[in-house]
């Protein structure tokens, strides 16, 4: 999921002060493990995949 439809995600459940902190960002190679467990032909994916997988920590507020 891009950042932006999670944190799109997050403002319509109502969490406010919305921040997303990259922790790391995996290469290709790195991703491929991940793709192939969910059943994707990682070598077809590669050019989408290069540098927009990546871990997070996610801080909001949450709705009283």
């Amino acid at each position: 999921m891009e950042e932006t439809e999670y944190i799109g995600k997050l403002e319509r459940a109502g969490f406010t002060a919305i921040g997303v902190e990259p922790t790391r960002v995996y290469d290709f190679s790195e991703a491929r493990a991940f793709l192939s467990a969910q059943g994707i032909d990682a070598d077809a994916a590669a050019k989408q995949v290069q540098g927009r997988f990546m871990s997070a920590f996610v801080r909001a507020t949450r709705p009283k």
